[in-house]
């Protein structure tokens, strides 16, 4: 049944919290972890989180709960600042019970949420089937635009994101032998939120997520083979509300997909493992009246359009975009165990995996303006692509004390991960077409290692058994 659990863990399916449940007495564990992938002077991407959980168990039966806070913040700067930000606490608790042939478990944390899994298994887990059912309300992030012309009747723009999400999914696995696979489908579905606030984001989305898992296990070592498939469908919106009316200012069609393979064996002491991942990204234009990428007229009051009426002009942005990517990573680790004193053991851990990616991003802008005696309709073609070949570099360690019957201890885990590209070439091209007209500009490739600047990843875990 223990393979169960952390598989099931690793699906989202069965997991409660961050800690490992204890069989007997109480386990806590902190952990915090980081990643700081870009921090230029136009582009910024980080995020750090940290949870602090307990579990205490009675016989097949288990309690948990836990607090946590995690933060998130993008930021790109172009004559205008655009920044996604993230940052809450979270409260969550739970319990657990596993029967002779049914696991039940139960948790909710204050987004909200509430998550409930029911599994049902033969009495030596050789075969096992589990459903998922969740439902929650969480405030995704806060999206907050900026222009630099403070005189502009719309200087900045700062609204909530929220979601209203249903969550369904199930998982069947079976063992024989040496032999252990599995399946799983979850669904998650949103509808939007209605808000009465000057400016607000709502989205109606359907996302699914198929993973399938076989691991074989030899005398001292395992074979780990998952595939991943991803499809989602997304209309996001964004909304003005003034006067007991809503206006619709933003709409974002959008569509995605991608592949994920992953193949690894290895052992406590030594492992390799390839992965590669393919994705798609589709946002389609649609040329409808009140579905326009972007009506800015729509972000003013009421009071200032009608005063405007005969000199202002009315302006749309209609966006078609696709987005490629493509990477895939091949490297291994060695973390040898040293026994220090009694039952103390150190094991520090170091990895190098090369890498390749190639993405490109492609957008066409088409502008409508509108006035009095006119109607005029420029189109701007935008190409950006990434290749970079380099080496990711992970070290580690581990630090463990444990008791004479291993129910009870001590155990410190710190890992960090480095982006070393050795190459990458950033190529943009530019179509402008305006009233018949077209000038392109294609710059030269060049090298810039400033896209990987700050590509870095941290980890830390403290867990205690008693």
């Amino acid at each position: 049944m223990n393979n169960i659990k952390k598989s099931l863990c690793t699906l989202g399916l069965l997991c409660l919290g961050a800690a490992t449940l204890a069989h007997g007495g109480t386990k806590g564990l902190v952990h915090c972890g980081g990643l700081f992938l870009l921090n230029s002077e136009t582009s910024q991407a980080n995020g750090t989180g940290c949870i602090a959980t307990d579990t205490v168990q009675f016989g097949t039966h288990s309690v948990f709960a836990g607090i946590g806070y995690d933060r998130i913040n993008v930021k790109w700067i172009d004559s205008w600042t655009l920044s996604i930000k993230r940052s809450a606490f979270l409260g969550s608790a739970g319990f657990k019970s596993d029967f002779r042939n049914i696991s039940l478990s139960v948790s909710a944390s204050s987004e909200p949420s509430i998550t409930s899994n029911l599994t049902i298994h033969t009495a030596d887990s050789s075969l096992y089937a589990g459903t998922l059912f969740g439902r929650g309300f969480p405030t995704l992030a806060t999206i907050r635009w900026e222009s630099e012309n403070e005189t502009d009747e719309v200087h900045k723009i700062e609204a909530d994101w929220e979601s209203d999400y249903l969550r369904k999914g199930f998982v069947i696995g079976a063992q024989a032998k040496r032999h252990h696979i599995q399946t799983s489908l979850e669904q998650i579905s949103t509808t939007p939120v209605k808000q009465n606030e000057e400016y607000f984001i709502k989205d109606s989305s359907q996302v699914s997520i198929w993973n399938s898992l076989y691991k074989y296990s030899l005398d001292n070592s395992v074979i780990d083979l998952q595939y991943l498939l991803l499809s989602a469908k997304s209309e996001i919106i964004g909304n003005s509300y003034r006067d007991n009316s809503t206006k619709r200012f933003m709409y974002l069609p959008l569509k995605a997909i991608m592949h994920y393979a992953d193949i690894h064996w290895g052992n406590e002491s030594f492992g390799i493992d390839a992965k590669g991942v393919l994705g798609y990204g589709k946002m389609k234009r649609n040329d409808q009246r009140f579905f326009e990428t972007l009506a800015p007229n729509r972000l003013l009051p009421a009071s200032v359009t009608q005063a405007l009426s005969f000199s202002f002009l009315q302006r749309n942005y209609r966006v078609d975009a696709d987005l490629n990517v493509a990477a895939a990573s091949f490297g291994g680790y060695a973390s040898p165990h040293f026994n220090i004193v009694g039952n103390a053991r150190v094991a520090p851990k170091i990895g190098l995996y090369g890498y390749y990616t190639y993405n490109d991003l492609e957008i066409e802008n088409v502008s409508e303006t509108t006035s009095l005696i006119k109607y005029r309709r420029d189109s701007e073609w935008r190409l950006w692509s990434l290749e970079s070949t380099g080496l990711i570099a992970n070290i580690g360690l581990i630090l463990e004390k444990l008791s004479q019957d291993k129910l009870h201890g001590l155990s410190l885990e710190w890992s960090a991960a480095q982006i070393i590209p050795l190459k990458a070439d950033i190529r943009k091209t530019t179509d402008y077409r305006s009233s018949g007209n077209s000038t392109k500009v294609t710059p030269e490739g060049t090298r810039s290692f400033e896209f990987f600047k700050d590509g870095f990843a941290s980890n830390l875990a403290i867990s205690i058994s008693f």
